[in-house]
């Protein structure tokens, strides 16, 4: 809390702060705290940033302690809703009902998310999308987590860490129409196919060719890497793509608790971008 209040203070810039032991690290790394840090209109901080804000607590720590400065991890949330809409009573068209969802939506990531230690709670969220209007009568919504990582032409590994356990089904064969992997991702290039990764169920990661019209699963890697559903932790072994696209891939995971915990050193938020909403007019 000394930390914190001390950043707050001196920098006028940082939104949020985190701190935390070193011993809860992964993995674990004694005799440091760590200072997890947001500043406004970013996501995180800038190495610039962070060498300031490290060498000002320096100044006012113990010897025995080392602050180590990181930027802010972030988990973003999908959000896919219908919305069932009152036309016997509203005046609004469909698109006015979805810009209006999306901005309560918006609106709810900037008041109840978006720092650290925030919960998102699942039963809040659905009621903040009826209140957006008098006239919406119900709405059924799926949430799903999103880990983004930014990958390179050099094969290495990396580490994917949801921290929340995952609801996961069972590949037992290769029919695209029945299965629901607990973790999906983005399209990317991969050995001139373009792929996306998911899970099998049993904790392998695979590499599937992307297909628009395929009845069944064509495996390009059935051994990419491995998934623990109960920490939700994804390791992916040798990951690369063609060439550097320069985006992000998105992991996206199926979290078994509607209510999904950010840990210490994580925010979780709603972006624009993750929104997909699907308005119906009904008589009521």
């Amino acid at each position: 809390s000394d930390y914190v209040t001390l950043l707050k203070n001196r920098f006028a810039e940082i939104q949020t702060v985190s701190v935390y032991g070193g011993e809860e690290a992964d993995p674990p790394q004694f005799g440091r705290v760590f200072v997890a840090v947001d500043v406004n209109n970013a996501q995180g901080a800038s190495e610039t940033s962070k060498v300031a804000f490290a060498n000002y607590l320096k100044e006012r720590s113990t010897l025995s302690i080392e602050p180590i400065v990181v930027s802010a991890e972030f988990m973003n949330l999908y959000v896919e809703t219908t919305v069932y809409y009152n036309i016997a009573k509203g005046t609004l068209s469909t698109g006015n009902v979805r810009e209006q969802t999306i901005n309560a939506i918006v609106d709810y990531s900037d008041t109840y998310l978006n720092e650290f230690g925030k919960t998102f709670r699942y039963s809040n969220f659905v009621r903040a999308i009826d209140d957006s209007d008098s006239n919406i009568v119900s709405n059924e919504t799926m949430i799903k987590a999103i880990i983004e990582i930014t990958p390179d032409t050099t094969p290495r590994n990396f580490i994917v860490n949801f921290k929340n356990e995952l609801d996961y089904d069972y590949l037992n064969s290769s029919d695209i129409a029945s299965y629901k992997p607990a973790i999906l991702s983005s399209s990317f290039s991969y050995n001139g196919d373009t792929c996306y990764i998911q899970d099998n169920g049993s904790g392998i990661i695979q590499i599937v060719k992307a297909s628009s019209n395929a009845t069944a699963y064509e495996f390009i890697d059935k051994s990419a890497g491995t998934v623990d559903y109960a920490t939700g932790r994804l390791i992916l072994s040798n990951f690369f793509v063609d060439n550097d696209l320069g985006n992000n891939i998105k992991f996206y995971a199926k979290v078994k608790s509607q209510d999904i915990v950010s840990p210490k050193e994580r925010i979780v938020s709603v972006r624009g971008e993750d929104i997909k909403i699907k308005v119906l007019g009904i008589k009521v």
